[in-house]
């Protein structure tokens, strides 16, 4: 019997009669000869007295709701300049990670590696423990312990290549190139000077797979990070290659199959082994179907890493554009650049962001400051507030709309200084800059203290409100590239307001709200505590008002200091105003059940329900706005209905990364492209809110007649000034039968959203494209013309919220979007594909305009006789005359600055809006609104019934 600690090699004897000396393929534990710097196995068999007894009771933990990645390095985890061992960082580091709010852990540089220098990334000993750091007893102790503190532990895995050591690894072990790897130049990455493996080889795959085993049962891990996966998916190792975002990209005889099927089976065996293990892929291509299940066709990952984020950060900070030059639409498309049913890790930066030769975001920003500037007591230096802003809003920003999890690299919570430098000869062997200054976020007297607080202040406002995690959807409320502000809505009734100006502060900005009621502050970046200068008041309670702003039928006014960033939560809801705590369902839920083996975070753990935020559970087909299935948008009534696109599809992003490279070792960019087969569908099963109810008989023309007399009445005595206006998106999706009359879905829409007789035509369109001499399901084709005048003649529209432009005295706001309109004048799709792509400069004018630039002559299928002949029957409309300057209550601006600039006008300059400007305007516009009823319906029937190349001549010409 081999006695415990006792120090083993393997004798290969050659085919050539050579005698080599190895360290056995599967060594678990290794010891550095201090005479000879090589590598010994040591064989690791203690006694029971000495084995680490487990103390929590599970071996694995479940999955938490809110996946919040500290990533970390053991050995450069002290403030020392020294190693740090397993056992320190289990006292020391694991309270602290916990006291800052993470959920998970991120261990990198576990396997034995010889080059410390390598960061853990050139593996000599994929079964054996690192030994600088402790013994195979302290790593389980280590997991134990953060364990028993509700710590996820996750394992940053390299199988994607190995070191080409031979001394102390495994290549050349036989005294063979090909024995585990590929032989020749095939078999070498020039640019890592490393080994690739062979995934072909029987052998080569029972190795690997065991080593995932190993790891998990022996270590208890929860989860790998599994490191260069766009390296293993090609044979070029993207060598040369930009990724554009063309699926000739993806799939061809250049993709290497056998490391896909490797990858596929790793991924089955650590759910077979446990069901809420958790893998997360480094791929830098935007490869399709990493993250889709391994039964679907794809590889199985549970998340991804969102690379292209820290890289845009970076780009920022290093280029030559000044702050004021940000494009908010770049930031945004950046954020939001992925695929709806992938799970993203968000982060702003890791370590490679940090390595030798690049640098912290903080010292980007800050420079040599953080030296002599970061005192509490050391104000008005300009260098310094730009960089500590800007600290906190790119890690909130990244953190709120990047993904549905959140990375950070150990001490950049609270900037820490310089950059990441290994002992090596060139340095002196120094650990001066492989280690983490602890002490300068203990230090009360220091400002890295109040950005760690500021980290900390995040965690809490997630846990609470939920705004990162799977199922929670991201919807754009407000891109200004004038004004450098992005405003969205996220979580539990939250708010999130950016205000990237440099130097400009907006007085009572008006934001859009879908939930009426009072919004107060929850978190807040210009907070003194954390290193702000303390210009928000949070006793300040915000009610929202009826006028409508950025497609949202109620708005906020707020301040919004330059350079910082505030998240406002709806405490108090408006009176009757109640949310569907049952969430949507689709069809992939209703008629498809869930056959995969492998578990997703929707199979393995119901979403949680949420009052405000709900999305269908395991579903396969989801509608989004940004990166998440659309909730249930509630209406005044205390129902709610789910937004669908007009096209029933999540439109596409074509992703462009702008040339990047990816054969680096740590590329700097990654791109989603957003285009997926399984984003296609419609919701059914859904009950209209009683704001779109419709005729329950819709083969009665009595009751058709009925209905819309009774819509008619109903929204003709409300006014727009005592009653919240109903969500304009709102529709009933279900099965096409006991289809409502043309009359009953007119009135219908237009009971839903009142000034949108564009939308109503549209409406009309659809639910009479049955022939009419032939229609058996609404009757006659002159009782189809009387419905439909019934319906017109009856609806009295409310006034609009009135835009900017239009209030007396007030110029509106330069290149302002809205990206997502209930009641404004864009459809969901059209914001989607604006959300989507970098403001190009022009000016979308109307609803119209959109859907004919998507699909000329989408509208011709209008009956032409019954649109004419309904028509006919209203009363002829009144000469007097209008002002000259009328409200467009569908949405178009004849004031933006772009319109204007190519009309030879001057664009007006930005203001800030005094307290009560749409209520003034609102009122002036409420005088002959029926005329302007009579000349809309006129002129969209027009259109209508005229031909499609027609209709886009006059489009371009308003």
């Amino acid at each position: 019997m081999i006695p415990h600690n006792s120090r083993v090699k393997t004798i290969v004897m050659t085919p050539g009669g050579m005698m080599l000396h190895r360290n056995p393929a599967a060594s678990t534990y290794l010891l550095q000869d201090n005479s000879t710097k090589l590598f010994d196995t040591v064989f690791w068999n203690p006694p029971e007295s000495e084995r680490h007894v487990w103390k929590h009771p599970e071996t694995w933990l479940k999955r938490p709701d809110s996946l919040r990645i500290y990533e970390c390095h053991v050995g450069m985890a002290t403030k020392e300049a020294k190693v740090g061992s397993y056992k320190e960082f289990s006292k020391n580091i694991l309270p602290r990670i916990k006291r800052l709010g993470y959920t998970a852990i991120q261990v990198m540089a576990v396997a034995e590696h010889a080059y410390y220098g390598s960061f853990g990334y050139h593996v000599t000993n994929p079964f054996a423990v690192s030994s600088r750091c402790g013994t195979p007893e302290d790593l389980k102790e280590l997991v134990d312990t953060a364990h028993s503190l509700g710590l996820l532990v996750l394992m940053d895995l390299v199988h994607s290549h190995i070191s080409s050591n031979s001394m102390d690894g495994i290549n050349h072990f036989d005294g063979t190139d090909g024995q585990y790897f590929h032989e020749g130049e095939q078999g070498t990455h020039r640019e890592w000077d490393s080994r690739l493996f062979n995934y072909g080889h029987w052998e080569v795959l029972r190795y690997l797979t065991s080593n995932v085993r190993w790891w998990m049962e022996e270590y208890h891990f929860d989860g790998f990070r599994f490191d260069g996966v766009s390296s293993m998916l090609y044979k070029h190792h993207g060598f040369g290659v930009a990724f554009t975002g063309d699926y000739a990209e993806y799939f061809g005889f250049h993709v290497d199959i056998d490391a896909c099927i490797y990858l596929m089976l790793a991924n089955e065996l650590i759910h077979d082994i446990n069901r809420s293990a958790l893998t997360i892929a480094e791929e830098v291509s935007g490869a399709p179907t990493v993250c889709q299940p391994v039964p679907d066709g794809g590889l199985g990952f549970d998340l991804r890493l969102g690379m292209g984020i820290p890289s845009m950060w970076i780009k920022l900070l290093k280029g030559d554009q000044k702050d004021e030059e940000w494009s908010m639409d770049e930031i945004l498309h950046e954020l939001t650049n992925r695929r709806g049913d992938e799970r993203v890790v968000s982060y702003s930066e890791s370590h490679d962001q940090a390595i030798v030769g690049d640098k912290t975001l903080a010292h980007w920003m800050m420079g040599d400051e953080l030296y002599h500037c970061m005192g509490k007591n050391v104000t008005g230096n300009l260098k310094m507030e730009r960089g500590l802003s800007l600290h906190k809003m790119i890690r909130l920003i990244t953190y709120a709309l990047g993904g549905d999890a959140y990375l950070n690299f150990m001490g950049n919570e609270f900037g820490h200084p310089e950059w990441i430098d290994f002992p090596r000869e060139g340095n002196g062997f120094s650990h001066e800059r492989a280690r983490r200054r602890w002490d300068l976020a203990d230090d009360e007297h220091l400002r890295f203290q109040q950005l760690e607080d500021w980290d900390v202040e995040m965690h809490k406002c997630e846990s609470k409100y939920r705004f990162c995690r799977q199922g929670s959807s991201v919807q754009a409320v407000h891109v200004s590239n004038q004004d450098k502000v992005i405003v969205f809505e996220r979580g539990d009734r939250l708010l999130f307001v950016f205000n990237f100006h440099p130097s400009a502060s907006y007085t009572d900005y008006r934001v859009g709200a879908t939930w009426p009621g009072t919004y107060e502050v929850v978190l807040d970046s210009d907070a003194s505590n954390v290193a702000g200068l303390g210009r928000i008041h949070w006793h300040v309670k915000h009610p929202t008002t009826n006028v409508g702003a950025s497609g949202r039928p109620h708005s906020v006014l707020l301040y919004l200091p330059a350079r910082t960033c505030q998240v406002y939560h709806l405490e108090t809801p408006a009176s009757g105003f109640k949310f569907d705590p049952k969430p949507a369902k689709t069809v992939s839920e209703a008629k498809k059940p869930v056959t995969s083996a492998t578990p997703t975070a929707a199979a393995t753990k119901p979403i949680a329900k949420d009052n405000v935020t709900q999305t269908a559970k395991n579903a396969k087909v989801h509608y989004h706005v940004i990166g998440g299935p659309l909730p249930p948008v509630p209406t005044v009534d205390g129902e709610s209905s789910t937004l669908d696109s007009s096209s029933g599809k999540v439109p596409s992003r074509s992703p462009t990364n702008g040339g990047i490279n990816a054969q680096t070792r740590r590329p700097k960019a990654e791109q989603r492209d957003m285009d997926s087969s399984k984003n296609i569908g419609a919701l059914k099963d859904l009950k209209p809110s009683k704001g779109v109810e419709l005729s329950k008989n819709s083969n009665s023309s009595e009751g058709a007649a009925k209905s819309v007399k009774e819509a008619g009445a109903e929204v003709a005595v409300k006014s727009s000034r005592d009653s919240a206006l109903p969500v304009e998106n709102s529709r009933v999706v279900g099965a096409r039968q006991n289809q409502p009359s043309p009359a009953d879905t007119a009135s219908a829409v237009l009971k839903s959203s009142p000034g949108d007789t564009a939308k109503a035509d549209r409406a009309l369109s659809k639910a009479t494209e049955r022939d009419p001499a032939t229609s058996t399901t609404t009757g006659s084709f002159a009782q189809e013309v009387s419905r439909t005048a019934e319906a017109l003649r009856n609806v009295k529209v409310k006034s609009s919220p009135v835009d900017i432009a239009k209030a007396p005295g007030k110029t509106t706001k330069p290149e302002e979007r809205d990206l997502y309109s209930l009641n404004g004048g864009k459809t969901l799709s059209t914001a989607m594909e604006l959300a989507s792509q970098p403001s190009q400069g022009k000016v979308v004018e109307s609803k119209e305009q959109v859907s004919r630039a998507r699909s000329p002559g989408k509208d011709a299928d209008l009956p032409q006789s019954v649109a004419k002949a309904a028509l006919e029957q209203l009363p002829s409309k009144t000469a007097a005359s209008t002002p000259s300057e009328k409200v467009d209550h569908r949405g178009t601006d004849k004031q933006n600055p772009s319109t204007m600039k190519e009309s030879g006008g001057e664009a007006p300059a930005p203001r800030d809006q005094p307290r009560g400007a749409f209520d003034e305007a609102a009122a002036e516009s409420n005088s002959g609104q029926k005329d302007d009823v009579y000349e809309e319906l006129n002129r969209l029937v027009d259109e209508a019934i005229s031909p499609p190349e027609k209709r886009q001549v006059a489009s371009t010409k308003k």
